[in-house]
């Protein structure tokens, strides 16, 4: 990972621990960067900074998945070290194939191409298909 986009992580992992801080000696969500790292560690900044990084590629790459999640990702973070690779791992639903309002239209469409609308028990299978 390139060195600005590092740094660039752990700035906004600071901000982020910062916003509602109560660190003592400063006002509310005022600390110093010097003074977030001091209260909460380096380690809490580096893990707050790999998830803004995880969920950031992810933002990126999930307009280019074939298969749209359905919920928001769980994510399995490695240690951050700034200026290594940095890999994670994503877990999502996605809606399966054929399911949906576009699917259902479809199957909908099929189904009255099928059925012969002249009886009295197609009208009723009409109507039950209609209820599901």
């Amino acid at each position: 990972m390139p060195g600005d986009e590092a740094s660039y992580c752990i700035n906004k992992a600071i901000y982020k621990l910062g916003e509602d801080a109560e660190i003592p000696g400063f006002r509310k969500g005022r600390a110093s960067p010097e003074g977030v790292r001091a209260y909460y560690g380096e380690s809490r900044v580096r893990e707050v900074a790999a998830d803004i990084l995880a969920h950031d590629a992810f933002a990126e790459i999930v307009g280019s998945l074939k298969n749209k999640p359905v919920t928001p990702p769980e994510f399995e973070l490695s240690e951050f070290i700034p200026g290594d690779d940095y890999a994670f791992k994503a877990s999502y639903y996605v809606q399966p194939p054929g399911h949906g309002i576009l699917a259902s239209i479809d199957a909908f469409r099929n189904w009255l191409k099928s059925a012969d609308l002249s009886s009295l028990d197609s009208e009723l299978a009409l109507v039950e298909s209609l209820g599901r």
